[in-house]
């Protein structure tokens, strides 16, 4: 928990046993964890952030700044109504309400699919897929995603 991954900023150290309650979220639909942080999916849609940031994988504008949050935060900018929310080793994406893919953090390797390679805090749309977009799946330094019906990486 030295990143605060786990979402209970009563926990010091690394470890905890049994798990804990992340209750800043309520109820959930989906959970994602990257690389030492997590996000969340509560039932309206809202996207919730929290542990390392050092690449703004948080989704919070100027977030790179912030090494860490100890709680999870709504990604404010995502709104609500998101339908899935995935997290890569430090990016993240998350499909909106209108079904097109916003993704955030680290993009050595242009995983943010944002035509470049700089890294963003905020969540940036990902050119050319529209709003077709079912489902997102990230990994250490890519992202695919079903789109009207094809795998796009």
């Amino acid at each position: 928990n030295q990143s605060k991954h786990l979402g209970n900023i009563r926990l010091s150290g690394g470890v905890s046993s049994p798990p804990v309650s992340v209750s800043a979220v309520g109820a959930a639909t989906a959970i994602t964890t990257g690389t030492d942080y997590s996000c969340a999916l509560d039932t309206s849609g809202v996207v919730y952030c929290w542990g390392a940031n050092v690449f703004g994988q948080l989704g919070f504008a100027g977030g790179s700044g912030l090494s860490r949050l100890n709680a999870p935060t709504a990604v404010a900018s995502m709104g609500s109504g998101n339908k899935a929310v995935s997290a890569g080793n430090r990016h993240t994406c998350a499909i909106n309400s209108n079904n097109a893919l916003f993704c955030w953090g680290h993009n050595g390797d242009a995983q943010l699919g944002s035509n470049g390679t700089v890294d963003s805090s905020t969540p940036l749309p990902v050119p050319g897929l529209g709003s077709n977009v079912t489902a997102v799946a990230l990994a250490d330094e890519f992202t695919c995603a079903i789109v009207s019906g094809a795998v796009r990486c």
